[in-house]
């Protein structure tokens, strides 16, 4: 009798062990430690390494993953947060968005039709690859291709000319405009998720940032134009907090400008961050 309830016993232990394994939430990615300095400690902060892309696929990174169940991917997360207008939808469902209103910094155009916009990994996924990420699990490259955790990660732009960035880094391709943005979202993704930069890559972030030593005070970057009536509020930036005039210096130098919590808590695998908001 005693065996039996010991053999009961070793089995029950076994099904529970199953299931919890069934039922396991992937852990998220480790982190860094949190980064918030100029944009000049942000570059030093990046390691130099020579960029590997050897055996880079797209295929490495799955994206436009609904990590939520709610039917709607990542590429319609992103166009919902970013929206300065209600979005609508291409069916009842409400998984594809159809029609807006995004503005892409990249070059200062305003956009209705969702077909215009394309989603930008700003750090591009093959440059990750060559900068580190070809030593990382797939679940790791899967929640890097989907971070809904920090806003600067991912970014509505204009679809020709995301296609003309392609996967070109800072050495080789910069936006028309916006330029130190540009740079020091490029800063915060790559010390965000650990990656490396090539000399090339280097030279030009440095190039494009002065000593935070400079005493006198910076004039914010000029708004752009809106076409939102007047006393109308502007939603919510993606992160929840009311949007931001960002502050530079000169505009071919981007030394005064700071990084915030750039490598601040990753998303999980799987999950998304309760930071982006949804359906506004």
């Amino acid at each position: 009798m005693l065996r039996s309830r010991t053999v009961l016993s070793h089995l029950l232990l076994t099904l529970g062990a199953l299931l919890a394994l069934l039922f396991v939430v992937p852990a998220a990615p480790a982190q860094a430690a949190t980064f918030s300095g100029s944009l000049a400690q942000g570059v030093a902060k990046i390691p130099t390494a020579a960029e590997n892309n050897t055996g880079y696929d797209r295929a490495l990174f799955p994206h436009w993953v609904d990590a939520n169940g709610d039917c709607q991917d990542t590429r319609a997360e992103v166009l919902i947060a970013e929206a300065d207008a209600a979005v609508t939808y291409t069916s009842a469902s409400k998984c594809t968005v159809a029609t807006g209103k995004w503005f892409s910094y990249y070059d200062r155009a305003t956009w209705t039709n969702a077909a215009d916009i394309d989603i930008d990994h700003m750090v591009p996924l093959a440059e990750a690859w060559g900068s580190g990420a070809r030593g990382w699990t797939t679940a790791r490259r899967q929640a890097y291709a989907n971070d809904l955790g920090d806003s600067r990660t991912l970014v509505g732009v204009t679809d020709n000319v995301n296609q003309a960035k392609s996967d070109q880094d800072p050495a080789t391709w910069l936006p028309t405009y916006d330029k130190c943005r540009y740079v020091a979202e490029w800063v915060a993704v790559k010390i965000r998720w650990g990656l490396s930069a090539d000399s090339a890559e280097k030279s030009v972030l440095n190039s494009l940032r002065v000593e935070s030593a400079r005493t006198r005070s910076p004039s914010p970057r000029p708004e752009r134009r809106s076409a939102t009536p007047t006393g109308t509020p502007r939603p919510a930036s993606r992160t929840g907090r009311p949007r931001v005039r960002r502050m530079w210096g000169a505009p071919d130098t981007c030394g005064w400008g700071t990084i915030a919590d750039a490598s601040g808590p990753l998303a999980g695998v799987g999950t998304e961050s309760s930071t982006y908001p949804r359906n506004r």
